[in-house]
């Protein structure tokens, strides 16, 4: 039984290597197509446009909650100032007001999160035209090397970016909830 087990394995292994050798004698003999590394460039181009929009659309919805947020906080200390605040003041209004301040500055994170690595920088360009690349290596490098590292920074940074805009959006809701809970506490 023991024979058996090691001649599959030997036979299994042996037919391992023999379809790697192919496959390595199928690479080398292939030409690298231009048209479909220019459709893959293209395609990669387009998605990081595209996490480039997004960032930068999250980073004007996080100064619109920022300027929101202090918006309301004017208008509440406005109001302070103009009824007698021991009448109002209780649990529910100071935790709205600090729900505000927390609000804004999830916001505030979420705005001044890193931007993100848009492409090549001047550094990488200059060493880049220094090993002299036809069009197919320089897209093949391109393609394998930067922008798979491109995009991944951009996705992560936006995650980063959408989840201090929800944990401020959770809190700018929660500081109207605990105001209004404030203001009918107050009134019964």
């Amino acid at each position: 039984m023991d024979e058996n087990t090691e001649n599959a394995e030997t036979s299994e292994g042996e037919q391992s290597k023999g379809r790697e050798k192919r496959l390595q004698k199928a690479v080398e003999r292939r030409t690298v197509d231009a048209d479909a590394l220019d459709s893959a460039h293209e395609d990669a181009r387009l998605v990081l446009e595209q996490t480039l929009r997004l960032f930068s659309d999250l980073s004007n919805e996080a100064f619109r909650l920022i300027r929101l947020n202090a918006l309301v906080i004017t208008i509440l200390v406005a109001v302070t100032s103009q009824v007698t605040v021991r009448l109002y003041s209780n649990v529910s209004s100071v935790a709205s007001l600090l729900l505000f301040v927390a609000s804004t500055a999830f916001a505030l994170a979420g705005y001044m999160t890193t931007t993100v690595n848009r492409g090549i920088d001047t550094r990488t360009f200059g060493k880049l035209t220094t090993y002299k690349l036809d069009q197919t290596e320089y897209l093949n490098w391109v393609l394998t090397l930067g922008y798979p590292k491109w995009i991944a920074d951009g996705v992560r940074k936006t995650d980063r970016k959408e989840q201090w805009i929800r944990r401020s959006f959770v809190a700018f809701f929660a500081g109207f909830a605990t105001l209004l809970a404030g203001i009918l506490l107050s009134l019964y």
